[in-house]
């Protein structure tokens, strides 16, 4: 009997508004492998940054190496300066 079977996780998955699945990949195949029905799941609108989620989910799982952990960090930092270009280091020494 595994881990799940006993305990089933609480964090959901992630999908947007048309079923599509952005993170807990890993946890749906749990949840196949097991027969589960259901399964709990966060949805997101389609303007969200999916993108941006997928990375905080890979960044929270404890398989990555420490160049996938800065390679992630980076990418994350890019997308978010170009959502939010005010919160650039160069940027917020223009107001200090």
């Amino acid at each position: 009997m595994g881990a799940l079977q006993v305990c089933p996780t609480d964090k959901p998955i992630i999908i947007d508004e048309d079923k599509v699945l952005i993170a807990g990949y890993h946890r749906l195949l749990a949840y196949k492998k097991l027969n589960a029905v259901n399964i709990t799941a966060k949805i997101v609108s389609r303007t969200a940054n999916k993108k941006l989620i997928e990375i905080d989910e890979n960044l929270i799982r404890n398989e990555l190496s420490a160049l996938d952990v800065v390679r992630c960090l980076a990418l994350r930092k890019k997308i978010y300066e170009e959502l939010y270009p005010e919160t650039k280091a160069e940027e917020i020494k223009k107001v200090i």
